[in-house]
């Protein structure tokens, strides 16, 4: 069974190289894919040097700056792993919880598996954060009847040719929402693990912003409600 971890990257010249360092020290098979969403900041240069470091790192450099759920699209198209997980290059989630995210694969009891910080460990998430997730949260299961704990987690993963099914549309942030949407309204049971989560500030360089709130409540409303097309479980 192999992994392909897609890294999708905007302005992380600081963390990127030590995040790609933790995902390569991780014993597990895999692949790695970065796709770069026209960084301003030095990053670009930085994942030339990785790319010196690590040759069999894939990367690639999108142009102009289209937001992360175009990136993260551009990864899954790119993956040739039997798994595909999203992997954010800020280090606020730590690789060594692959093999947590994998197992219930291996047990061949899972089509999609989330990692959740609220069944894990959660630090220093403020109550702006916390309150936005539980609202998702909230409002995501209520539409689709589900019980998920962190619907906003970055630690998505999928069987790959679940994922690759899906005809996806956005292009920000709002994409994990979509995701969600699409896999609930095609009978994709999500198993979720718990992770360890270590939050960062926006002095720190935090992106996600309070307009998301409501991008993020208009996506779930817009794929929960309406008619749209969902994974195919045909193969599951």
């Amino acid at each position: 069974m192999k992994l392909s971890v897609i890294i999708p990257v905007y302005n992380e010249a600081n963390t990127v190289e030590r995040l790609i360092d933790r995902v390569a020290l991780v014993p597990v098979d895999k692949e790695i894919i970065v796709v770069d969403d026209c960084s301003t900041d030095g990053t670009r240069e930085q994942l030339k040097k990785i790319e010196r470091k690590y040759p069999n790192i894939q990367v690639f450099y999108s142009s102009p700056n289209r937001g992360k759920g175009h990136a993260i699209k551009i990864g899954f198209k790119l993956a040739k792993g039997d798994i595909v997980l999203v992997q954010d290059a800020d280090m606020e989630y730590d690789p060594a919880d692959y093999p947590n995210i994998l197992a219930p694969y291996a047990q061949g009891k899972a089509l999609a598996v989330y990692g959740s910080r609220f069944l894990g460990e959660c630090r220093n998430m403020i109550f702006p954060q916390f309150f936005a997730n539980k609202f998702f949260n909230f409002l995501t299961n209520i539409i689709h009847g589900s019980r998920l704990t962190d619907t906003c987690t970055c630690y998505k993963s999928f069987r790959s040719d679940i994922i690759k099914s899906l005809p996806l549309e956005c292009d920000g942030f709002e994409i994990c929402h979509e995701i969600n949407a699409r896999l609930l309204k095609g009978g994709c049971g999500i198993v979720e693990v718990p992770i360890r989560y270590f939050a960062r500030r926006s002095s720190e360089g935090k992106k996600v912003k309070w307009k998301v709130f409501f991008t993020s409540t208009y996506t779930i409303l817009k794929y929960g409600l309406a008619q749209c097309p969902a994974a195919r479980m045909d193969n599951a």
